[in-house]
């Protein structure tokens, strides 16, 4: 059985389309389910050219990272996968979001658990 609870963290919200960095994006997080045994978020997000200095990436673990480090691939424009566990399926979204589904292979879990997140992180230049 995989445990469908997940962690969301992104560290700028108009990267799955909030107005501005400060707005209220609860409503644009991932929603989570499953899907012949994958773990699936699906969100909206900027195309990586409009991203600027942010890597979106889907991770995940069996055990929040205690002892199963996290694990993901960057969200790509474009179907893609499976890399490191995770197959992308990408579509037009509104305006200039893509709709993302990010599927998370039942063969990562460990121990009949699965957790995925979505996560934001800013590149040094």
């Amino acid at each position: 059985m995989i445990c469908t609870d997940f962690v969301t963290f992104c560290t700028r919200p108009f990267l799955l389309g909030a107005a501005n960095p400060i707005a209220d994006a609860t409503s644009l997080l991932p929603t989570v389910g499953e899907n012949s045994g994958a773990l699936e978020l699906t969100f909206s997000c900027l195309p990586v050219a409009d991203r600027g200095d942010v890597v979106l990436k889907v991770e995940h673990s069996s055990d929040l990272g205690v002892n199963d480090a996290w694990t993901g691939a960057e969200v790509p424009d474009s179907n893609d996968g499976p890399t490191n566990g995770v197959t992308f399926t990408v579509s037009p979204g509104g305006g200039d979001l893509k709709d993302v589904t990010a599927s998370i292979n039942v063969g990562e879990a460990a121990g009949g658990k699965l957790f995925g997140r979505l996560q934001g992180l800013e590149v040094p230049e």
